[in-house]
């Protein structure tokens, strides 16, 4: 599926992906057979989110409204078998959703939806198609609103082979999408080290990953003289010149690529599978060394708690420029992506 995201994302973008197939099986859990509602998808959707492993579906709204979903575009979360989403700068700008649906259930959905086919139209591009709601964001029709659009907005949308949705709250970036599709843009998958990425990430049985080219260039020091930190009675056990101790000996990574978080199941455990796309061999070596100090000797500036607390290394490798790391975790919400999340452990530009 990264085939086809085209590969000018701009910088502080994200890639999510879930594999809903993948996730209901590591949490124990399967999409209702009969008696198909609402409430029956939702509590499934509850238990996902608050299993270990925390799978979360919110590219479908936070209601699961199986029939809105049907209703608007043909299909909903129980018809998707992976979602992918792209974010930029914090748009949602793309989403692709390899459904059980054919290009003849979303075109009689949306050409009978009563609050939006009287301005629904197809749109030729080269040799695909996509239908469209508004082509600009700025002047497009605000509709009602719904978990299937969730500002009212009409998006555009293209169905390509073997059950693949493309929807966008931009032309541009759907027509971006079909170019990849047609090889007339490079695609994330024409990178060498994010396409090993995938290929490793997919052989692992991973229900969840994000592909993230952000940078920040967050001093540690910055942090803690934003928070209250200093002039409080101490955090846990800890005083502040303790905490300040920490966060001073904090070790910074340098700049990477692409960073990729996956989560799995292996051998009855939840595993995180962390990968640096760095520019070069070298780099891939010092910052996985660098990162595995961190695990060991470094706490939390969340909680202050020692991140070996929460997660082990099971093992290490470079591929070329590309560094792994496989985490045992504790169960619950990312710890590696809290670590790795916060914006103090990478060197700018």
């Amino acid at each position: 599926m990264l085939s086809l995201i085209a590969d000018k994302t701009p910088n502080r973008s994200s890639v999510r992906y879930v594999h809903l197939d993948r996730a209901l099986a590591a949490t124990g859990q399967q999409w209702p057979t009969a008696s198909i509602s609402d409430e029956s998808v939702g509590r499934v959707i509850d238990q996902m989110s608050m299993s270990p492993s925390s799978v979360q579906t919110d590219q479908f709204g936070s209601d699961p409204d199986v029939t809105g979903w049907r209703r608007a575009f043909g299909f909903s979360v129980i018809d998707t078998n992976a979602v992918i989403e792209v974010d930029g700068a914090g748009i949602r700008s793309v989403q692709i959703f390899a459904t059980e649906i054919d290009a003849a259930a979303v075109a009689a959905a949306t050409s009978n939806d009563p609050d939006w086919s009287s301005i629904r139209r197809d749109v030729s591009f080269g040799d695909l198609s996509y239908t469209t709601w508004g082509d600009d964001p700025a002047v497009r029709n605000v509709g009602p609103i719904s978990s299937a659009r969730t500002a009212g907005q009409g998006y555009s949308l293209a169905v390509l082979n073997d059950g693949v949705v493309v929807r966008s709250e931009f032309n541009g970036r759907l027509e971006d999408t079909l170019n990849a599709e047609t090889n007339v843009l490079l695609s994330l998958a024409d990178d060498a080290g994010i396409a090993l990425v995938a290929e490793r990430f997919d052989a692992a049985g991973v229900y969840a990953a994000s592909f993230t080219n952000r940078r920040w260039g967050v001093d540690p020091m910055t942090l803690l003289r934003e928070s209250d930190v200093p002039s409080s009675p101490g955090v846990g056990d800890l005083e502040p010149e303790q905490v300040i101790a920490i966060v001073e000996s904090f070790k910074i990574l340098p700049p990477y690529e692409v960073l990729a978080i996956g989560q799995a199941v292996w051998d009855g455990e939840f595993v995180e599978h962390v990968a640096f796309v760095m520019a070069t061999e070298a780099e891939a070596q010092l910052v996985v060394a660098d990162f595995a100090v961190i695990v060991a000797t470094s706490r939390s500036m969340t909680t202050f708690a020692p991140y070996s607390d929460s997660m082990e290394i099971l093992g290490t490798e470079i591929v070329g420029h590309v560094g792994f790391v496989t985490l045992q975790t504790q169960r619950g919400p990312s710890p590696a992506r809290e670590l790795l999340g916060s914006g103090s452990l990478f060197a700018s530009e």
